[in-house]
């Protein structure tokens, strides 16, 4: 087995960057009549977490993990070949726990040529998922639009007083590889935002390119059917900021108003010079068809990567990755690893408390399955007063044929059955398949 092959796993999951730079407005439009929202806040009556004993302030994973493997073959044919990104609610109106997530879909683990779609599931208790086999919005459906190659990283909102077509409201990272293509030094997809609506939730449709905030003219991309955000527009204007990479977008609910938290980089136009890196903010001026202004002071948690935020007792708490040495240090996989996540608290989503001493969960004193290292990354949902983490893993265990982990030379000792050394400098790939783990806390 040569090296493209053993590492094509299509490993879906994302490489989550981000841009900041958006000229800020003095007032910035208000809400329409989009809210009031049906989201997942402190939703009643949410059924308790079925995974263990009484939960207390510390995380709790749950004795089922994985709750969710890939390996389904979808209607098309293709195979399921990881979960990444989730983001998941608490649908209140219907009782039932919501969930999308990316997964990279080909026809073996080794194909050659891979897709990543977007995934939606549904639960009664969040732990058992029905796992829709047709994906709620396709990559690899028009090579001309500006996310063909990836749709990735999504959030979702349940709008009530939007129109039936668009009830629900997804913001989603994806790019094109052939409008950007991969370099020497840039082999990662250059992610923007985008929009698409649905009427239940398991089928989404692109925002119109008539709706779009942009021309193909302006955009740089051939079409632009979805697309609500470059990153160029994310930062202060005095950054000059021309080019860069939006991603990991996150949907909040605060008070009457929206907000969006996704990850950021501002370059310049030769897109190698960076500028800026961190968490960046926006205010949702639509959702009907969406509008952002952007906050001022992008990026508003420099360094930071992948939000998750939620709202508990008026205040809320955004969880995020920090990309540091030291943490990549203790990861076996090389694949958008992370070892945890470090907490944050606001008042208003534009300034945050500092980041504390210590990771608020992460792999310490995790099972032995999830040895190989977390893959970037969860979410962060709060109902009923409990706080649930639902996180990718590359796990070792019951692992299928032909599905591989890329980690560090002598990261994993002894080497398990089926692994191979050294095909890269540095490198060895092991048995493993990203699945999806829940902990929870109070």
């Amino acid at each position: 087995m040569d090296v493209r092959t053993a590492l094509t796993l299509a490993l879906t999951a994302l490489v989550a960057c981000g841009g900041d730079d958006s000229p800020a407005t003095d007032a910035p439009p208000p809400i329409d009549a989009a809210l009031p929202i049906d989201a997942a806040i402190d939703a009643p009556g949410v059924p308790a977490f079925p995974c263990g004993p009484t939960l207390t302030t510390a995380w709790q994973r749950c004795a089922g993990n994985p709750i969710v493997r890939p390996g389904r073959r979808f209607a098309d044919g293709n195979l399921e070949l990881s979960i990444g990104d989730p983001n998941v609610i608490y649908d209140a109106e219907e009782r039932l726990w919501k969930a999308w997530w990316s997964s990279g879909a080909a026809l073996t683990p080794t194909a050659s040529e891979s897709h990543v779609n977007i995934m939606y599931a549904q639960s009664a208790d969040g732990i058992a998922w029905d796992v829709q086999l047709e994906p709620a919005l396709r990559s690899g459906t028009d090579p001309l639009n500006w996310d063909d190659s990836k749709v990735e990283t999504p959030t979702v909102l349940k709008v009530a007083t939007n129109p039936p077509d668009r009830r629900y409201v997804m913001f989603y990272a994806g790019g094109n590889d052939v409008d950007y293509p991969h370099t020497a030094t840039l082999a990662y997809t250059w992610y923007q935002i985008g929009v698409a609506f649905s009427t239940d939730g398991r089928r989404f449709t692109r925002m119109p390119a008539a709706e779009s905030p942009y021309t193909v003219a302006t955009s740089g991309f051939r079409k632009i059917d979805g697309l609500a955000l470059l990153a160029r527009d994310v930062f202060p204007a005095a950054l000059g900021a021309a080019n860069g990479v939006v991603a990991d977008p996150e949907l909040v609910v605060d008070g009457d108003e929206v907000r969006l938290l996704f990850s950021s980089l501002a370059t310049a136009a030769d897109r190698t010079t960076y500028l800026a890196y961190g968490v960046s903010g926006a205010r949702v001026t639509s959702l009907a068809t969406p509008r952002l202004a952007m906050t001022p002071t992008n990026p508003v948690l420099p360094g930071a990567a992948q939000p998750s935020a939620i709202e508990v007792d008026g205040q809320f708490e955004v969880y995020v990755v920090y990309d540091s040495a030291a943490d990549d240090a203790l990861m076996p996989s090389v694949f958008n690893p992370y070892y945890g996540i470090w907490k944050h608290t606001s008042s208003d989503l534009v300034t945050f408390s500092a980041r504390a001493g210590s990771h608020d969960f992460s792999m310490a004193d995790g099972p032995a399955e999830e040895r190989y290292g977390w893959v970037k990354a969860g979410d962060v949902v709060y109902a009923d007063g409990i706080r649930r983490f639902y996180y990718p893993t590359f796990r070792s265990d019951a692992v299928p044929a032909g599905f591989y982990c890329p980690v560090r030379h002598g990261a994993v000792t002894p080497l398990p059955p089926g692994a191979i050394e050294n095909v890269g400098p540095g490198l060895d790939v092991v048995p493993g398949i990203i699945a999806l783990s829940v902990a929870a806390r109070r």
